[in-house]
């Protein structure tokens, strides 16, 4: 799994995929913790940090994520 480099608000991001489906997000070098897909709602994926990521740049990411996959 490769990881995926993403830009948003002028700040690098970096999403390692993990096996779970989850992603480990770093800016720079610092993890900043991981982020899920949660697909309960099963028209949108909503994601759901752990750790200090604030769930609004959660979605940003996982919405950058979800668009470099397609």
């Amino acid at each position: 799994m490769e990881p995926i480099d993403l830009k948003i608000d002028s700040i690098n991001y970096t999403a390692m995929p993990m096996a779970d489906g989850g992603f480990r997000i770093f800016q720079d070098k610092n993890e900043l913790g991981k982020i899920y897909p949660d697909f309960e709602d099963h028209l949108d994926i909503k994601w759901v940090p752990t750790d200090i990521i604030n769930p609004s740049l959660a979605q940003e990411i996982g919405n950058a994520i979800e668009a470099k996959e397609m």
